[in-house]
């Protein structure tokens, strides 16, 4: 489907530290991205279904069928003489099964991926005042950034991770060695892992809060994984703190949207919290760029 032009302009300037602008900004573009953003999540969800259940049938089929099923799920009476396969195959059927579990994983891995990307683009292309055919967004142009977008988000786990996995090879001797530990200095030392832990989650959360807008970095300027992630780190560079209470606004009305709409409808604030959270933090991405070159 070809692009067309939006009528719309988007105008997401307001200062960092006030995020009602930013909040009323994303609001008015939800009329326009929901459906869109919608359509992507359904199509996705068809698309990993067709995907997994063939492969999760032959699984089925291969250790012994729908009896197999039935005494597993139904009846909940499988004994390990009901799977039709003896201990001498079991290293072929273990090969077989896992096989299938990785093509079954990368099915689902590769169509969130492509699903999350392509909501973003519904965004972009707002922000552009395009419109363009979201399937044509998950199908074609979300390739382009697929690589790019999985590397990041390896990136950003590392970046976000390491102090959790540092923390994890200094703690791990002691707590497994508490027993013959001292009881007195035994509880000085749960006293001091409690404490690291609960910094190593603080730094965590500071951390991954820097790299929070990597991805609309990612989309906007269809740069590499590494300046996204660069980019994500300097916008927030020395302003982290008013970048929380920017967030934090917005944060606490999604929570309580998300909660009123599960109890008229459980899964009902799909439509509303994505469409407005993609673009709240897309918008704040641009808006902190803006402020960034003209300062």
């Amino acid at each position: 489907m070809n692009e067309t032009t939006a009528t719309s302009p988007i105008k997401p300037a307001s200062p960092i530290g006030d995020s009602t602008i930013l909040i009323k900004t994303a609001f008015k573009a939800f009329p326009k991205v929901w459906w869109r953003i919608l359509t992507i999540n359904i199509v996705v969800l068809v698309t990993i279904s067709l995907g997994t259940i063939p492969l999760g049938l032959i699984a089925m089929n291969y250790i012994g069928g729908w009896e197999v099923f039935d005494k597993l799920v139904i009846t909940e009476t499988l004994s390990f003489k009901d799977i039709n396969f003896n201990v001498n195959d079991l290293y072929n059927y273990g090969a077989v099964l896992g096989i299938l579990f990785i093509l079954m994983l990368t099915w689902v891995i590769t169509f969130g991926v492509l699903g999350k990307i392509a909501k973003m683009l519904v965004i972009r292309d707002y922000v552009q005042r395009k419109t363009t055919n979201p399937i044509d967004l998950l199908f074609s142009k979300s390739w382009q950034y697929f690589w790019s977008y999985a590397v990041l988000g390896l990136r950003m786990f590392f970046y976000v991770s390491w102090p959790f996995l540092l923390v994890l090879l200094l703690a791990f001797p002691i707590t497994v060695n508490l027993s013959i530990i001292p009881s007195n200095i035994r509880l000085i030392l749960n006293l001091l892992v409690t404490l690291l832990a609960i910094g190593t989650f603080a730094f965590m959360l500071y951390r991954s809060l820097k790299v929070i807008l990597a991805p609309y970095a990612l989309i906007d300027k269809t740069s590499s994984s590494e300046e996204a992630l660069n980019e994500s780190i300097n916008l927030t560079k020395n302003i982290w703190w008013k970048f929380l209470k920017n967030i934090l606004p917005f944060s606490i009305l999604m929570f309580a949207m998300s909660f009123f709409s599960s109890l008229i409808l459980p899964g009902l604030d799909i439509i509303f919290i994505t469409p407005l959270t993609l673009s709240f933090f897309y918008f704040l991405m641009l808006d902190m760029q803006s402020r960034k070159n003209q300062g």
